[in-house]
């Protein structure tokens, strides 16, 4: 395995007795897309700006490239940054913004010439170089603020919810340019974010944060469908969230018995180890219950909203005054479900996450 390229150790930020940062500690890989995720206030943003360098740790380590960056100022840091306001200078044309770090960097003005309009062209703005950044659309200032920070060709590049300020069309356009990006040019990106959709379409891995604590780190798939805790589960797409507890046990496998619903799953896969008579939350996913109006499933329920998204249709089913979430999609989302209808619902537990209480 190669060494990564940021070590990040038992990192920690307070200010006075507010804890930003809990003693984080994870790593990236070169080339990788890694992204924090979490809601607002979990330390997502201050953990970059200490990688940028633009805070200082209270305690804790950052290594890059096995290099001790931890008290090294932020302009001999092989990063860039891009910030969610963009941060364009609006009395400079595109090609000048674009060309900024070239020129603090003494690059010759034929060759400053050419890179700006290579990156300009890598982010789809060829010939903009004379423009006023100032009459651009919100997207198009987004891409060169990304031409700007990627033209110095940094060794790992930050971004800080860079898609925010966007519509939600155009921020959807700009995840796969991103990611584009990201693959041709084979660059670090750590990315941050709050929007669980940005994280799981463009990352390799994320790490969820929690009031400043790491909760989880793993690919897209791995916090999908096997959160480590209730928190993930709830945070990470939607979700039905049980509460029971363990019957009995079988080896790797569980049978748990849903308080709420008056009835068991089989065979639950039980990584965390759990025993008899242990409480635990059961996570399942809207997609992983099937539904019917024939008699058969698990539990019989009473519909109480029909939501349809165009590719599924979402119910809102009242079991034994427990409300159950259930996605239905593709041909099945056609199928017509109505308020105050009897379905009946079948768990999938193969797909079921056991999850400690």
């Amino acid at each position: 395995m190669t060494e990564p390229i940021l070590s990040v150790t038992d990192l920690t930020k307070s200010y006075g007795r507010t804890v930003a940062v809990d003693d984080v500690s994870f790593e990236v890989e070169n080339g990788e897309f890694f992204s924090f995720l979490g809601p607002s206030g979990c330390g997502k943003t201050t953990t970059l700006r200490m990688i940028a360098g633009l805070e200082t740790p209270t305690s804790g380590s950052i290594e890059m490239n096995g290099e001790d960056l931890t008290a090294v100022p932020l302009h001999e840091r092989d990063v860039s940054m891009v910030f969610q306001t963009f941060a364009l200078f609006p009395n400079k044309t595109v090609g000048e913004n674009v060309g900024f770090g070239l020129k603090m960097d003494r690059v010759p003005k034929a060759e400053r010439r050419e890179r700006v309009a290579e990156y300009l062209d890598l982010v789809d703005m060829p010939g903009f170089e004379d423009r006023d950044p100032t009459n651009l659309s919100g997207g198009q200032q987004q891409r060169v603020a990304l031409a700007r920070a990627l033209i110095t060709e940094p060794s790992i590049l930050l971004l800080d919810e860079p898609l925010s300020s966007l519509d939600l069309k155009l921020r959807k356009n700009m995840r796969f340019e991103l990611k584009r990006i990201q693959d041709e040019l084979d660059t670090t990106f750590i990315y941050v974010t709050h929007d669980q959709d940005e994280a799981l379409s463009m990352s390799d891995r994320i790490m969820l944060l929690n009031a400043g604590e790491r909760e989880q780190v793993g690919t897209p798939q791995e916090l999908y469908s096997r959160p480590a805790s209730e928190f993930a589960a709830d945070f990470i797409g939607d979700t039905n969230l049980f509460r029971g507890a363990v019957a009995r046990t079988n080896g790797s496998t569980a049978s748990v018995e849903l308080r709420g619903l008056s009835t068991a799953l089989e065979s639950v896969r039980n990584p965390i180890g759990a025993r008899e008579g242990d409480s635990v939350v059961l996570s399942v996913r809207p997609e992983h219950i099937d539904v019917s109006t024939a008699s058969s499933g698990q539990v019989v329920g009473q519909v109480e909203t029909v939501t349809f998204y165009g590719n599924s249709t979402r119910l809102l089913v009242d079991v034994d005054g427990e409300r159950v979430l259930v996605e239905v999609g593709g041909r099945e989302g056609a199928v017509s479900l109505e308020r105050n209808q009897s379905v009946h619902l079948q768990f999938d537990s193969d797909r079921a996450a056991l999850l400690e209480a």
